[in-house]
């Protein structure tokens, strides 16, 4: 959900998107401008669009934010990137 073209909340595709989802033509038609623009800086500006875009077809309300507290230590090799996992680890 760190892209246009990976947050399907974002989206306002209606029937072909999650069910009850909203129509916001608008919308998709900046993600595709925002997918076929061919350089940052035209990414960024169409990205501060589409969220002005959002606050006027409020497609969906973020409830909160979850954080998977974790700790790294020197004395651990073999930690997995990402999720927190707990195979694979062993002393060093």
């Amino acid at each position: 959900m760190s892209t246009p073209a990976s947050h399907l909340a974002l989206r306002g595709n209606g029937p072909d998107s999650w069910f009850g989802w909203p129509v916001a033509p608008e919308l998709e038609r900046l993600r595709d401008q925002w997918l076929s623009a061919q350089s940052l800086a035209e990414q960024k500006a169409i990205a501060a669009k589409i969220q002005e875009q959002a606050f006027i077809d409020v497609p969906f309300l973020p409830l909160g934010q979850f954080f998977q507290p974790t700790v790294q230590r020197k004395e651990l090799q073999g930690t997995l990137k990402g999720m927190t996992l707990f195979w694979n680890v062993r002393r060093a």
